[in-house]
């Protein structure tokens, strides 16, 4: 059909040595353009769905790069495993003021990312940014998003023109709903490289 997308998979590699699949999506019919856009999407073996930048990460320090939030969250680095964590109370974290970080070992491009929102839908961020760092301390706005609603467990994905590396990538809210509670969950967090 001339409407059917097909996806190309590429074998490869990643910054990080986890092999990895590059997956391209094209239209049956459509004549691909000079300048294609979009986000190409790695796979880190074995886990379905990790398409980011960040490895999948086994605690705040492993396997490279350290996940931060602001409360010192032992278990953080569960939102970057690139499958759905939830756990039995939702991942809490005060809107107001409220960011989680990661650094990477080494400066990198990106211009993409993505947010999967808690599994209870109540407990949602509305507004969020992304930003950037390259000493931890001065923060340049890279992405900004409001008045978001989710559905349970949704993911939404945004993407972004920037071409600066930075070694830290915050995720802060800004707004959020909470239904008697001044707190928002997360399932995971995502960044994405040049598309």
């Amino acid at each position: 059909p001339t409407n059917t997308t097909r996806n190309v998979m590429i074998g490869g590699g990643n910054s990080f040595g986890n092999s990895a699949q590059a997956v391209l999506g094209f239209k049956a019919g459509v004549a691909p353009t000079s300048s294609p856009t979009g986000i190409v999407q790695l796979y880190s073996e074995g886990v379905a769905g990790s398409n980011s930048v960040i490895p999948v990460m086994s605690s705040n320090t492993a396997p490279s790069g350290v996940c931060l939030d602001v409360t010192g969250y032992a278990d953080f680095w569960n939102l970057f495993k690139g499958v759905n964590y939830d756990m039995s109370i939702p991942f809490v974290g005060a809107y107001s003021g409220w960011w989680g970080q990661y650094q990477f070992a080494s400066a990198v491009v990106v211009s993409g990312w993505a947010v999967v929102a808690s599994s209870d839908a109540r407990y949602t961020p509305t507004g969020m940014k992304l930003q950037g760092s390259n000493d931890g301390s001065s923060w340049t706005d890279l992405d900004t998003r409001s008045s978001l609603t989710w559905s349970n467990s949704e993911k939404k994905t945004w993407t972004f023109t920037n071409t600066t590396s930075y070694l830290y990538y915050r995720f802060q809210a800004t707004s959020g709903t909470h239904p008697g509670a001044n707190y928002i969950g997360y399932l995971g967090f995502y960044l994405y490289g040049p598309f």
